[in-house]
């Protein structure tokens, strides 16, 4: 493998990382939100309904970790 090669071979996996670890911060905050929203008393329902997704996919999310 040449130089050029394994640098980017190395770059993708930086580049990977990095997206992998904001994806799983994004998700926190996510689940954050809905746990905020829903002890503020909004509903499944509600909450569904200002994010764009099914209610019962903000009860799977809401049950996770």
């Amino acid at each position: 493998m040449d130089a050029a090669e394994k640098k980017a071979r190395e770059d993708l996996r930086r580049t990977q990382a990095k997206f992998d670890q904001k994806v799983e911060e994004a998700r926190a905050e996510r689940l954050a939100s809905f746990r905020r929203a829903q002890d503020a008393g909004l509903s499944l329902r509600q909450i569904a309904s200002e994010v764009g997704l099914h209610w019962t996919r903000v009860g799977e999310i809401l049950r996770s970790k």
